[in-house]
């Protein structure tokens, strides 16, 4: 289905990013109003409508949505705005950081075949925006992730065979500093 009507004669879609967006008349001009994931099940059940319904609205992504939730923006803003820092010599994250006011951590990574794990279990589960910058390309990605925790004793990566078993995963300590990438620090 392309829209759903709810009881108040509004009309809730999805946009091309794929996420939410309540549109109704106001007199002769048609208003529009992104939504949180939250908003639309209160809409939908004020309506008299299950929230499973939105299985079948055409478009709808449910991690765009998510990341729309968490970060405030598409996910293809963000890329953008990383894509072109990058080709002009610029660090976008501090100011995606800025952008979020701590809301969720922002980190970089130059492959897709990470994951940040973690010995602090209080974090597991919880999101992180994780910024995948092919360096040669410069295509960015962004994406919302959430901490494993890494209840594995410590691995000594002296030994070249424990290096490959540990390949694609990306660590943080207890005290959940951000990985520091030399070439992109602020000057």
């Amino acid at each position: 289905m392309e829209k759903i009507t709810l009881a108040d004669e509004s009309e809730l879609f999805a946009t091309t990013e794929g996420t939410l967006c309540l549109t109704w008349w106001q007199g002769e001009e048609e208003l529009y109003k992104d939504i949180s994931n939250a908003d639309d099940t209160n809409l939908l059940e004020e309506s008299g409508i299950d929230p499973s319904v939105l299985e079948e609205l055409e478009g709808f992504n449910e991690q765009e949505q998510e990341f729309l939730d968490l970060i405030g923006r598409p996910s293809i803003e963000i890329e953008e705005y990383c894509s072109v820092s990058y080709r002009l010599g610029f660090n976008p994250l501090p100011n995606i950081r800025k952008l979020l006011q701590g809301k969720i951590p922002v980190y970089y990574f130059c492959s897709s075949d990470c994951q940040l794990m973690s010995k602090d279990k209080s974090l597991e589960g919880q999101p992180y925006l994780a910024v995948i910058h092919d360096i040669y390309s410069h295509d960015v990605t962004a994406t919302i992730m959430r901490f494993w925790f890494d209840d594995r004793p410590a691995v000594d990566l002296s030994d070249a065979n424990e290096q490959e078993d540990c390949l694609g995963i990306a660590f943080i300590g207890n005290d959940n500093r951000e990985l520091i990438v030399p070439e992109l620090e602020d000057k």
